[in-house]
């Protein structure tokens, strides 16, 4: 649990924009599909 720990945390500043992107792409797809469904 420790070592997942600091692994998460070294990970965390490379991650956080890649983790951005996936927020943004899953929010494009999102409103896509709304638009799709006529919402």
């Amino acid at each position: 649990m420790t070592l997942l720990f600091i692994l998460l945390t070294n990970d965390f500043f490379g991650n956080a924009a890649v983790c951005e992107q996936v927020t943004n792409y899953g929010y494009l797809m999102t409103k896509i599909g709304s638009v799709s469904n006529g919402d």
